[in-house]
This record gives structure tokens, sequence and C-alpha cells, in this order.
């Protein structure tokens, strides 16, 4: 089998199961968001040397792994995934739940000032807040198909919303608090 097909060049795609779209569909847009969302936190994983924060980033990767699945198939053809042979474990309550929980811990953990914090204390907490910003331009798109396509499973935009703030966390966690650096409105201010 080769890597190419040459089925994509006329602009068009197959989502899972067989439906044509526009390689522009929203579709996408939101699944090709969350592929760069996985690709930063792999980056995020091969610097960081935290086996828990390592074991938590590939979690979440599978997590996005099957949300980008779960995208890739159109309303119609959903009932498939829980009939195919890939026994998925779709976006639950108890997948919101375990990242709430996680950020929880976290952010007990974490000492932060009242204040934003400037991203690049280092290259850690870096990758880790790309994966972050990289999810927000994924959730807008998810939001606007949401919009467009009720989604049948509606846990899915919860968990990226509650995933933007526990990659906000696991940003922290990377950084030592004297590394932080806050957006002064008032430079004057200290």
């Amino acid at each position: 089998m080769k890597i190419y097909t040459r089925m994509g060049d006329n602009g068009k795609t197959h989502l899972l199961f067989g439906e044509k779209v526009s390689k522009d569909n929203i579709r996408c847009e939101v699944y090709g968001f969350l592929d760069t969302v996985n690709s930063y936190l792999g980056m995020a994983r091969a610097v960081i040397n935290d086996q828990n924060i390592n074991s938590i980033i590939l979690d979440i990767q599978n997590d996005l792994f099957v949300i980008s699945t779960e995208i890739s198939v159109s309303n119609k053809n959903h009932h498939k995934l829980t009939q195919s042979k890939w026994n998925l474990n779709l976006i639950n309550e108890e997948s919101i739940i375990k990242i709430e929980s996680l950020i929880d811990s976290f952010d007990k953990k974490i000492n932060l000032k009242p204040k934003f914090i400037i991203p690049g204390s280092n290259i850690k907490s870096s990758s880790i807040d790309i994966s972050r910003t990289e999810l927000r331009s994924a959730e807008r798109a998810l939001t606007n198909l949401n919009k467009k396509e009720k989604l049948i499973n509606q846990n899915i935009p919860k968990y990226i919303n509650r995933l933007s703030d526990l990659l906000f966390c696991l940003a922290r966690t990377q950084e030592n608090e004297d590394e932080r650096v806050y957006f002064e409105s008032d430079k004057n201010e200290k």
C-alpha cells in the first residue's frame, strides 16, 4: 500500500465510512486542528522527563485520536462507530470527570499570581502552551461544526473545553515559579 492515493488532488477527501467531502469541510478543519494539537503534545512528551506527566499526555493523545475519529464520521454514519471492529471507547462523562479531577489536583500544586502568564519560560512549558492555543482553535471550529450539524456526542465540546484548562495547568508544572513571566499592564508595577 502506498502512502499517497492520488485521490485528493481535486480538493476532495473521504470521511470515515466513505462519504466524500471537500477538504475545507468543517469536519476536516476540526480534525486537522486536533492533529496539530496531538503533534505538539508529542513534542512535549519528547522533551519532558516526568513519567507521570508523559503518561497523562499520552492518555490525552489517545483521547484526541478517538475524538478525531468520531469527528471524521458524519452524523448519518455515526452509529457505525459502535458497530465497528475498532471497539472505540468514545468520550463520555467519565472522561470529563477525569480531566476535571486532574485539573483540581494540579491546581493545588501550582502557585500562580492573579495575572496573565506570558508563555515561553522553557521548551517544556512552551510546547504544552502551543498545544493549548491550538486546541482553542480546534474548539472554535468544533463550536462552528456543532452549530451547523449538532454533534451526536455532546461530551466532545465539554472535554475539549476542560482539556485546554488541563493543558494550562500541565504547562505550569513544567516551569519553576521564578521562571514565570507575568503580563504587567503597568511596567512600573512590580
